[in-house]
């Protein structure tokens, strides 16, 4: 599912904030996001426009023009926007941007949540990946689900909807997403996120699949299915783990005959399984934080926040990039990006 990163929203509430003349706390119905905002530019019950972070907003559209030249960014398409991120006002937390749907005319007839983002022309933001990802053969298949969780702040019914459901939670590692995939015996296939790759030239997506075997794996396995995980390592996202090589590690299973991810127990059968079709190195899993009931022990968003913090699995002198949760049966999943993590991307 693509990001809303543009929408129509409604204020909730506003909160002072101690020792600032010019700017106040904004929070929204029906999400958990917060921004700082101009004071007096939005009262309570009003519509506005809310930019998610990583939006990235034209350059040339004076509406933006206040922000800073240090938030241009380029996007792998050459395009320069202004990037939206997490950042800190006098002690709060802004995540986003809002702005008051006056400045906005050509939307001011549409309804309370709804998607933006193509028609204010809003991208996202990636950062741009370094060395050689290799040579696109076409666009990601459309016979399995792209992998990208929405963001807990989107979600504040969960906390009542799911409050006996126990979810797995995983660490978020801070690499490239990549699928291997096996159909009939006769399409297999190495992509990125977005793009199929082709196996000549090399590229480290398909250096990965072949030091770890996976194509091979999935042909002795003999079911249609795709393998997801996290890249990473030297060239990639800066290295954070400071790997020696490139690993490569498994978040989801995807069913593509029954078009759904397998749950957290058939996904550790088919691992194990897949594991034992080779010689070739073991192809692990994304490190495992617990499995709980998350929202019996966590009631409120702020602690949840908190929760995402920590040190990773794979180097404990490094801050995690958050955590993805899977209820258990593997009907929903989101993420919760650490604020620290956050705060710290440049």
């Amino acid at each position: 599912m693509e990001r809303k990163l543009a929408s129509i929203v409604r204020i909730k509430e506003i909160i002072s904030i101690d020792g600032a003349d010019f700017i106040e706390l904004v929070k929204m119905e029906n999400n958990f996001w917060q921004c700082v905002s101009k004071k007096g530019s939005l009262k309570v019950g009003d519509l506005a426009v809310f930019f998610e972070i990583d939006s990235g907003l034209p350059i040339d559209d004076e509406r933006y023009q206040f922000l800073p030249d240090s938030s241009i960014k380029e996007l792998v398409s050459g395009e320069k926007v202004y990037r939206i991120k997490t950042i800190r006002l006098k002690g709060k937390l802004s995540q986003g941007l809002i702005l008051p749907i006056s400045l906005f005319p050509e939307v001011e007839s549409r309804e309370c949540g709804e998607d933006l983002t193509d028609f204010l022309n809003v991208k996202l933001w990636e950062p741009p990946q370094k060395g050689d990802p290799g040579q696109s053969r076409g666009n990601f298949p459309n016979f399995i689900s792209k992998t990208d969780e929405d963001r807990i702040q989107l979600f504040p019914e969960y906390f009542s909807k799911y409050k006996d459901t126990d979810f797995e939670v995983t660490e978020k590692l801070d690499g490239c997403s990549m699928t291997v995939y096996y159909l009939d015996g006769k399409i297999s296939g190495v992509c990125s996120r977005n793009i199929d790759l082709k196996k000549e030239g090399g590229g480290y997506f398909w250096e990965a699949a072949d030091k770890y075997d996976i194509l091979k794996r999935l042909e002795l396995f003999g079911k249609n299915i795709g393998i997801q995980g996290e890249l990473i390592g030297p060239s990639i996202q800066g290295n954070p783990y400071k790997l020696l090589e490139r690993e490569f590690y498994v978040f989801n299973i995807y069913d593509i005959d029954e078009q759904k991810y397998l749950s957290e127990a058939n996904r550790c059968v088919a691992l194990d399984l897949l594991n034992e079709k080779s010689g070739a190195k073991l192809i692990p899993h994304v490190p495992v934080v617990c499995v709980a009931e998350l929202f019996n022990e966590f009631t409120d968003i702020d602690s949840l926040l908190e929760f995402a913090d920590g040190k990773s699995r794979l180097n404990k002198e490094v801050d995690r990039e958050g955590v993805v949760c899977k209820e258990i049966n593997g009907e929903i999943s989101f993420k919760i990006i650490s604020n620290k993590y956050l705060l710290k991307e440049k």
